[in-house]
């Protein structure tokens, strides 16, 4: 996998090193936080990425459920109108979720630069 330091990005590549920091700090709770609002950043920069888009010969519907945000756990995505918002299903988040959303966000954005 991917490390932070190998995003290209400089507004992505700070905000995972910052996930990366709150991870290591044992903040679960914020991690899971900068990792969704990340994610919303990056919808914000790519909106094809918004599940339900429609999706144009390049990007099969298949690859757009790919970039979906992970529908388990304390924090979801909901798209209303087109636009996305977070959903906090609780107040504390487990380190498990934290990683997960964390790795989800690293494959994303390697995936997008890999495509660039």
């Amino acid at each position: 996998m991917a490390s932070p330091s190998d995003l290209t990005d400089p507004a992505f590549r700070d905000a995972m090193q910052g996930i990366e920091k709150l991870l290591d700090d044992a903040d679960y709770t914020g991690a899971s936080k900068l990792a969704g609002e990340s994610y919303l950043a990056l919808l914000a920069k790519r909106p094809e990425l918004i599940a339900g888009a429609s999706t144009g010969p390049h990007t099969p519907l298949a690859m757009s459920r790919a970039f979906a945000w992970p529908p388990t756990g304390g924090l979801t995505v909901r798209v209303e109108d087109g636009k996305p918002s977070l959903v906090y299903v609780k107040e504390r988040f487990s380190m498990s979720e934290a990683y997960g959303y964390f790795e989800f966000m690293m494959n994303l954005l390697w995936t997008l630069q890999k495509e660039q």
